[in-house]
């Protein structure tokens, strides 16, 4: 009889482990399939805006910030220095080769390069608030078509719709910083003495030039060139991603790409 009952209890005891296992193996294969069944996180379009726009304003506060940094001048210590129009590079480069004009003309457009330089830095500070203007009113099909249009999407957009806002903008400040550092100054001063010395410089006609409208121009490139950047970093790096929500959408996008 002791026996039996021992049997009875194996017996149990085995039927109630195969029971187990076969629980357990049943709720595997229920959530692999509920894995692979699970749709993917898709942001809302509240979701999809704010990540974008997040990383937009940090992306351009960063390339502002950069070009409108500390120091003499951050456009002169960089790839973005601004020297004078090509067609007065030829110029400068016969002036500064002659014994006679260099000492003349050279320490006058050593001033002019400067003072553009410095203006264009000075002129940073206005594009901030521009980009953060077009950033709050972008909708949501822009949004989203920058998050999936793959590298470079958001600098395009601004190019295309930025870009000659920023630049109509942009004169009046420029000019006003480059009068702060007494450009006109200098650069009336050197367009007088080339155009006294037009003959020895081999030049038809009086030089002419919109420093104001060429400096912005140059700055604008500038801008755009480290929005790029940052707008890559932020793709392509995810500790670049300082926000969760950024860190969400960037994801999602990244699994769109073909």
């Amino acid at each position: 009889m002791k026996k039996l009952s021992l049997s009875l209890l194996a017996l149990a005891l085995a039927m109630s482990a195969c029971k187990t296992q076969l629980l357990t193996q049943a709720l595997s294969v229920a959530n692999e399939i509920n894995a692979q069944t699970q749709l993917p996180w898709k942001p809302s379009p509240e979701e999809a805006s704010q990540g974008l726009k997040e990383a937009l304003l940090q992306g351009v506060a960063l390339s502002t910030k950069g070009l409108a940094g500390p120091g003499a001048s951050s456009f002169l210590e960089s790839s973005y220095k601004i020297f004078l129009p090509t067609e007065l590079q030829e110029i400068e480069t016969k002036v500064r080769g002659s014994k006679i004009l260099n000492p003349l003309i050279g320490p006058s457009l050593d001033s002019v390069i400067l003072a553009m330089n410095l203006g264009a830095q000075n002129a940073m500070q206005k594009a901030l608030p521009l980009f953060s203007n077009s950033v709050k009113n972008m909708n949501f099909a822009d949004a989203m078509g920058i998050l999936t249009g793959g590298e470079g999407a958001a600098t395009r957009y601004f190019q295309e719709n930025l870009e000659g806002e920023l630049q109509t903008a942009f004169y009046p400040d420029v000019q006003a910083a480059l009068d702060g550092v007494k450009l006109g100054q200098h650069w009336t001063k050197a367009a007088n003495l080339i155009n006294k010395n037009q003959r020895l410089l081999g030049l038809s006609s009086p030089v002419e030039a919109d420093l104001n409208r060429y400096v912005t121009a140059q700055a604008t490139t500038a801008l755009f060139s480290e929005v790029r950047k940052a707008e890559d970093s932020i793709r392509q790096d995810p500790v670049a991603r300082t926000t969760e929500m950024m860190k969400k959408v960037f994801e999602y996008a990244a699994e769109q790409r073909p």
